[in-house]
């Protein structure tokens, strides 16, 4: 009887935590919890132990904090970078025209194609809703909402399948594949219509949504081509033109900006293929308004590194007994504001992310951990342009101590151009030596966090990279969690 009821006891137990492993957010697992508390007693016991590796410790800390510096210095030149490359090259896309940058914080779990940006300078009273938004040349949407109060904006991206906007695609060899016919007409008054680009061979269409195609990245449907027949055989660049629809506000700061490249399928039917990644590569985005007179370039960005932005924590344990995991206990609980998905770096480096925030301690996922993804950009060598990279998923090492292993899936305007034998086997020691940060668009995870070096291949991949550390992250004893400021950390849950 003993026996028979010890194994129903441990059938009940195997059941329920599995059922807990399936819905992690249940008021039971937050009960299990303060039923297990009691056991962080074992790992302040077990902590003596780390003793024995006062000698790495120290060297560890001694490089980082030798680094520290010169790092942060390379992730302020980044940022100059991406404010530079960020803007347009056109002549007739900067013409009066005036510009204001905007950090991508956050995507909203209820409404994907749209994000909420925190302003880099004092100009909300400027922004209005319908201004177009920008990365560069290209077009990313509108203003959709702005918080004046907080600096910050909601941007509508053309994505999203409630989304139009005039278009028109011009020829490739056409003689207004650049830009806007003439100069002025980009400085023209939202109070009057922009003049329409109608060069002889464009088509004038409506873009907005993601196509029907299998075609990776983020394709955008062709509504209504204005050629008998459809757009046949016609290949070019789409650009925006709204001067068909003479109630379209903003006409003259959104005509012109590039929507991508015409593409037509086997079955005749047409998407326009962006030059910028909507999915995971939308870092940084630019809202472009009328001049003001008296205003030039400005920015206000809060310093990263900022010891106010960050809450120190103590290592006391291993994160899982899993030989396969990579992980640490921080004496960091959720009641003084752990929050899950912060980033936790030494010195300027990320190490890894919290996983769980618990009543007395928190769970570090390290970049080694299986399955733990970034937001990442490179700073390539010789290349002044930062290079997006998207989202990286961590692989994990292949032996303890080894490299971290990322897979990176690139978008076609990301993957960097290189010879078929480069391409091949040996890609990664033939690749380009770049230097890995964070990028935005991620609650908790500030923007120009050290990665790691490595050598980014060629080709359209999907690639394994492998990134080498500084240091090992399991070797330190001090870490510090990103607080930021309450009122970037929280955001907003919802779409307005």
């Amino acid at each position: 009887m003993g026996l028979s009821s010890s194994r129903l006891l441990y059938l009940a137990c195997t059941i329920l935590l599995a059922v807990l492993a399936l819905v992690p957010d249940a008021p039971a697992c937050r009960w299990l919890d303060l039923c297990l508390a009691p056991t962080r007693v074992l790992g302040e016991l077990s902590s003596p132990i780390g003793w024995l590796q006062r000698g790495g410790v120290r060297a560890a800390e001694r490089t980082l904090q030798d680094a520290a510096a010169a790092e942060h210095g390379q992730s302020r030149e980044l940022a100059d970078d991406e404010r530079l490359f960020a803007l347009p090259d056109e002549d007739a896309l900067i013409q009066g025209r005036r510009f204001v940058h905007a950090q991508v914080l956050q995507r909203f779990p209820d409404a994907p194609d749209r994000i909420e940006c925190a302003l880099e300078e004092d100009a909300a009273a400027d922004l209005e809703p319908g201004q177009p938004v920008v990365l560069s040349n290209s077009y990313v949407g509108r203003v959709y909402s702005v918080d004046r109060t907080a600096r910050r904006v909601t941007v509508h991206l053309v994505t999203d399948k409630d989304f139009r906007v005039g278009a028109r695609v011009f020829p490739a060899d056409g003689p207004a594949a650049s830009a806007a016919s003439e100069p002025g007409q980009a400085a023209a008054s939202n109070t009057e219509p922009a003049a329409t680009l109608a060069p002889t061979g464009s088509v004038a269409m409506v873009v907005g949504g993601l196509a029907a195609t299998r075609a990776g990245g983020t394709p955008l449907a062709v509504h209504n081509p204005d050629r008998q027949g459809g757009v046949g055989e016609l290949s070019g660049i789409a650009r925006v033109d709204e001067g068909l629809n003479p109630r379209a506000p903003f006409q003259g700061q959104s005509t012109g900006f590039r929507l991508g490249t015409l593409s037509v399928d086997e079955h005749g039917r047409a998407s326009v293929i962006p030059e910028i990644d909507f999915a995971e590569g939308l870092f940084r985005v630019v809202v472009v308004l009328e001049p003001k007179p008296g205003v030039g370039p400005a920015h206000d960005e809060p310093d990263v590194f900022a010891a106010a932005h960050w809450r120190e924590s103590r290592v006391f344990g291993a994160f899982e007994p899993a030989a396969s995991r990579e992980g640490l206990k921080i004496d960091y609980p959720l009641g003084a504001g752990s929050r899950e998905r912060c980033a936790v770096v030494a010195g300027a480096r990320l190490v890894g992310f919290i996983a769980r925030a618990g009543p007395l301690h928190s769970d570090v996922a390290l970049l080694g951990d299986r399955g733990t993804t970034v937001p990442a950009q490179a700073s390539v060598e010789g290349v002044v342009e930062p290079l997006v990279l998207g989202r990286l998923v961590s692989l994990g090492r292949e032996a303890p101590g080894a490299k971290l292993r990322f897979l990176w899936s690139p978008q076609p305007s990301q993957a960097l151009a290189g010879s078929a034998k480069e391409s091949g086997a040996d890609s990664a020691a033939a690749g380009l030596a770049a230097r890995l940060f964070t990028g935005a668009g991620e609650l908790g995870v500030p923007r120009g966090l050290v990665i790691g070096e490595t050598r980014l291949p060629s080709g359209p991949g999907p690639h394994v990279i492998e990134v080498e550390e500084s240091v090992d992250p399991r070797l330190l004893r001090r870490l510090w969690v990103w607080r930021g400021e309450d009122a970037v950390l929280r955001g907003s849950e919802r779409a307005p």
